[in-house]
Order: C-alpha cells, then sequence, then structure tokens
C-alpha cells in the first residue's frame, strides 16, 4: 500500500508544515494558551495549547544521535502534558501521542516500544491525482466558501458535526478558530434551501492540496454532503494549480469509502502510539 518514498517523504512534510502553521497561528492569535512546538533533528514536539494536546511528529529514518533528541523533546514536553485538564471535555487523549509514518526508522520503533508506548489509533493517507476525472457536486447541496464575516457560523457547524451535534466549548472554538485563520486555508459549507448542513476545509501547498475538518451534522448524514464537499474541494483544488489531493481516514470507515468512491486510494497507514501520563510523570 505504500506509494514510492519521495512521494511519502513530500506529503509527511506537507501535513507537518500545516500543523506547525497551526500552532504558529494559535500563538499569535491565543497566546494564553501557551502553544509552543520545538524541532530536532528526529521528530517535532508539538504542544497544542487549546486542542489541550501534546504529540512528537515528523520521524524519519533512524540518526546516530536519535536516543538524546528524543529525550530531548520528551523532557521539554512532561509540563505540558500536566496542564491538561480533566474536566475539559475534549478528545485529545491524556498523554503524549506519537505520530508514525512509514519513513520511521526501527530503532525508533523499538526505542518507542521500550518506553512503554501503548498503540492509539491508526489512519490511512489517501491519494488521488488531480488529473483525473472529477465528478459534479450533488446540484441540491450549495456548497460556497466561507470568508471572514461567516468564519464563527461555520467553525461551530464543523465543530458541531465533529461532536455528533453537540455544543462546542471555549477549547473546541478556540482550536477551530486558528485552523481557521492558517494562510492559506480554505473553508467551506454545505447548505440546502438555507439551512447549513456541514462544513470542511482544504489547505494548499505548491502541488498538494489537504481536504480535511470536513464533519455534517447528524441529522442531515447520508444525503451526499460528504461527497458533495469532497467533489467541491476537488474542483477548487485543481482551479487553484494542485496536482495531487490528499485525505486522512480511519481504515473502512464510512469517509474512507466517500473518498475511495471520488477517486481517492490508500497510499499508507499512519499508526498513533500513546505515552501515557504516568509513564511520562515516572
Amino acid at each position: 500500500m505504500i506509494h514510492e518514498q519521495d512521494l511519502v517523504e513530500q506529503i509527511e512534510a506537507f501535513e507537518l508544515a500545516i500543523l506547525c502553521d497551526y500552532i504558529r497561528t494559535q500563538r499569535r492569535l491565543q497566546p494564553q494558551a501557551g502553544a509552543e512546538m520545538l524541532a530536532s533533528p528526529c521528530a517535532t514536539a508539538i504542544y497544542d495549547g487549546a486542542g489541550l494536546e501534546t504529540r512528537i511528529a515528523g520521524f524519519g529514518p533512524d540518526q546516530p544521535d536519535d536516543e538524546t533528541n528524543l529525550r530531548e523533546l520528551l523532557d521539554w514536553l512532561r509540563p505540558k502534558v500536566k496542564t491538561h485538564r480533566p474536566d475539559s471535555n475534549y478528545a485529545a487523549p491524556p498523554g503524549i501521542r506519537f505520530i508514525l509514518g512509514p519513513l520511521i526508522g526501527p530503532k525508533h520503533r523499538a526505542r518507542l516500544n521500550r518506553l512503554g508506548c501503548v498503540f492509539h489509533s491508526v489512519s490511512n493517507v489517501l491519494t488521488r491525482s488531480l488529473e483525473q476525472p472529477i465528478r459534479e457536486p450533488e446540484p441540491t447541496i450549495e456548497v460556497s466558501q466561507v470568508q471572514q464575516s461567516g468564519r464563527d457560523l461555520a467553525v461551530t457547524i464543523i465543530t458541531r458535526g465533529f461532536l455528533d451535534g453537540g455544543e462546542p466549548n471555549e477549547q473546541h472554538h478556540l482550536a477551530s478558530i486558528c485552523y481557521f485563520e492558517v494562510p492559506g486555508a480554505v473553508h467551506f459549507i454545505a447548505q440546502r434551501n438555507g439551512r447549513v448542513m456541514g462544513g470542511c476545509a482544504m489547505f494548499i501547498r505548491g502541488e498538494f492540496a489537504l481536504l480535511t475538518r470536513m464533519s455534517v451534522l447528524p441529522e442531515y448524514r447520508g444525503q451526499r454532503i460528504q461527497s458533495t464537499l469532497i467533489r467541491h474541494r476537488l474542483q477548487a483544488a485543481k482551479a487553484m494549480g494542485a496536482k495531487v489531493a490528499v485525505m486522512t481516514a480511519a481504515p473502512c470507515n464510512r469517509s474512507q469509502r466517500n473518498a475511495e468512491r471520488e477517486g481517492f486510494s490508500a497510499a499508507y497507514p499512519r499508526v498513533s502510539l500513546l505515552l501515557d501520563t504516568k509513564s511520562v510523570d515516572g
């Protein structure tokens, strides 16, 4: 399922760059949240202050000083894990998440096993050439790009979709606002007869377009809204000069099936490991 290595390297660097831009945006708009990141030769450690999440991503092939570099990242993240509020009602797990793509070296994997990391989740990275034909969106669903004046409505709808219709709390809202304000981010909402049913985002860097943050309110699911949002973004990405569209989805879930119907195929898996709070504190 893994594509050629150079494509994998480009996609991993592309998505990490967007994540880092999100943290920079958060530091600018919400300095009180305390978002930070620390890059090292082996990976990048990230504290998402609004999302109350700590993670280490961007692992590559094994290098001579990896053990020292990883220890420095862990030492830097330890006090930040303790700032998680257990009453935040946010989905981020307590502890440090390690995001592992196929580029990670075997010594890295063995080192994480020795630390006591446990499996948390897996997602598939899906890709699609924008040279393939793109189907027309569902004509009864109106998709429009969100302007600054519509920001709060869009982020509320998208976040409510992630929460299965629940109302966003302050942490959800802060994180979503920062994603909206990332340079180059483009957001869309889908509506029918004036009723907003869902929304999504897209980030473009060079030849790549990341289709992400797609959600539909529970009462409107099963009405081809997700497929329409995918098609609309594919058309927009192609018009903006992108060559390859990228998505991530949990294996075999509805989002992956919908993406595959729109021409995406699984390129490679991305595994998330979790180092729990007790291990980190120890």
